[in-house]
């Protein structure tokens, strides 16, 4: 795999809640620089990073329910749509964690659902972090976000108290 062919399958972001204007065209200036395929970013800067990268080839990705997770499931899936009539190519939704850990997991599967369903053809990524689950309950997650059509699961938003390891 050359240097260029491996930067098109990386992520870059800018999703300090700080985050300014003139940060997140920087970022995008680094996604342009580096041939990165995607630019993750807050929903409010979505159409900003769009314009920025108009014509390089990368692609904004959104973040949904960022980085606590427990937004209401119309809240997410209204805010992904909002995100994709705004330039996102793709969603990363924070899962429920507390609905999770609490055993609701039909609750959990029904929000992805419902955040799949409201950008149909859009690949929903779900960050489960990672970090504050039990082994079983890392399984569980990832039983659930294929089984509600998701495309993949994420480890962690970066926010939590660490990163992907095991219980």
């Amino acid at each position: 795999m050359t240097r260029g062919e491996l930067a098109r399958l990386l992520d870059h972001s800018v999703l300090k809640p700080e985050a300014t204007e003139k940060e997140i065209i920087a970022g995008a200036d680094v996604v342009r620089q580096w041939a990165i395929g995607f630019y993750c970013v807050p929903p409010s800067w979505v159409s900003l990073a769009a314009k920025a990268l108009d014509g390089c080839g990368a692609q904004v990705v959104s973040v949904i329910g960022f980085p606590l997770g427990y937004d209401r499931s119309s809240v997410k899936a209204r805010a992904a749509a909002v995100a994709v009539e705004d330039g996102a190519a793709e969603i990363d939704m924070v899962l429920n964690i507390g609905r999770l850990k609490g055993g609701r997991h039909q609750g959990v599967a029904d929000e992805i659902r419902q955040v799949v369903e409201a950008v149909p053809g859009i690949p929903v990524k779900v960050i489960i972090e990672a970090c504050l689950l039990t082994n079983d309950e890392k399984l569980a997650a990832c039983l659930l976000v294929r089984e509600s059509g998701a495309a993949f699961v994420k480890t962690s938003t970066g926010f939590g108290p660490g990163g992907a390891r095991s219980s």
